[in-house]
Order: C-alpha cells, then structure tokens, then sequence
C-alpha cells in the first residue's frame, strides 16, 4: 500500500500537478484520503524522501514539501552503481569528454546573442574563484555544462550533469582537488580562464574547430590537474 501511494504521488510530481516548494495536506487528511493508517503513510513519505521528491519536517501546519527532481540524487545512486561496478574514473571522464566538445561544435554551428552572453557571464564567475582552486573547478565545469544546456539536446544536457555530479562526488570523497604549489595551481587557473575565453570567441566565430579545441582543454585538466592515476576506480563511499 505504501508504495501505491508513493507511485501516485510519485507522478504527480513529475507530472508538475504537485510543483516544487508545494505542500502536502497534513499526514491525517493524507490517511483519510488513501483510506490508509499513519505507518503506511509514512513510510510512502519514507520512500519519496529517500529519491529526493519530499522534504520531511516533524509538527507545523503543512504536510512534507514537495521536491523537484534533484541530479545530484540521481547521480549518486549512479555513482554507487559505477563504484559497485568497480568502473574506472577514466571511463567517466572519457564519457563526459564525448559529449561536452561535441556541444560546443553544435553551439558553433547555431548559437544566439543570448548564448554567447550566458557564456561570458559564466565565465566571469569563473573569474571571480580564481583564487579559490575548488570554487573554480565548480564553476570551469559548469561552464562546461552550460556549453550543452545551450546546444539544444536536453537529454544529453541531463547526462552530462549526472557525470560531473558523479566526478564532484568523487573528489569530496576523496578530498581530491588540486593538490599543488600554489604557482603551478595560479598558472593552471589562468589556463581554464584562457582556454574558456578561446572556447567563447571560437563559438561566437561559428568555429567547429573549437570541438577539438575543446576536448584537448579539457583532457589536459583530467590528466595534469586532477592527477588521475592509471588505475582509479570510481569511490563515493
């Protein structure tokens, strides 16, 4: 019965007839509606918590919040498959390498004022962590994932999220981010600022070059900057 429950409102919220920051009514009026007992209810409320689709609060006046489906929910259970699978961290980075370049020769070919504008206001913030070697990976990879949010395949786009969500996950479970004097890490900050301003002039030029381009900028952050060793398996946990 619990997972009956779970699975209706499962839809509901995929479905957007229950949006995000939503309500639900009081676990009473819940029970009386499911014509279910409190246990029950609360352990549909168990199952959607744990995929992230509610946020339970103890006492007030509302029912559990709705969440919106959430990537980084997604891409740790991917993570811990990968992890389970003993798959190693390469593979991931090598998958992420086959779509991000491949976005950027697509923006090239069809991009707007808009697109170009996003880019460069990303790349400012990337600007702004220069000093921060942790903050800049973040924003250097979204900048990365902006490039395939904008070149239209939004199924890719989802992808691409869940593998560097899965690859941050990696790195905090690790502790493992730029381990290096602090000259060699000022120089490898101003090469992802170099490399993401080409990147924009190559796009806003209609480039496709810039997919090659690209790929070569991004595997030399995995193989120098992230110093991924020749056997590293995928490790959240």
């Amino acid at each position: 019965m619990a997972e009956h429950i779970a699975e209706q409102l499962r839809a509901q919220i995929v479905r957007r007839e229950l949006a995000d920051g939503d309500y639900l009514p009081l676990e009473p009026e819940l029970c009386e509606f499911f014509k279910t007992s409190r246990p029950t209810m609360r352990e549909a409320f168990r199952i959607l918590e744990v995929e992230g689709l509610l946020s339970i609060r103890r006492g007030g006046r509302y029912g559990p919040k709705v969440c919106a489906p959430d990537p980084a929910v997604t891409a740790r259970s991917l993570g811990l498959l990968l992890q389970y699978q003993d798959v190693d961290l390469r593979h991931v980075y090598d998958a992420f390498l086959d779509i991000v370049p491949t976005g950027a020769r697509r923006l090239a070919e069809r991009h707007t004022k808009d697109d170009i504008a996003r880019l460069r206001e990303q790349r400012a913030r990337c600007e702004a962590a220069i000093d921060d070697a942790g903050a800049l990976l973040d924003e250097s990879t979204e900048f990365s994932l902006l490039i395939v949010d904008l070149a239209g395949n939004p199924v890719l786009a989802v992808l691409s999220r869940l593998l560097a969500e899965v690859l941050r996950a990696h790195r905090v479970a690790m502790s493992a981010y730029f381990e290096a004097k602090p000259g060699v890490r000022a120089k490898r900050a101003h090469d992802v600022l170099d490399s993401t301003a080409t990147v924009i002039d190559m796009i806003e030029a209609g480039d496709p070059a810039v997919e090659d381009f690209l790929r070569g900028s991004l595997d030399s952050i995995q193989r120098k900057a992230l110093r991924i060793p020749a056997r590293n398996p995928v490790q959240l946990v």
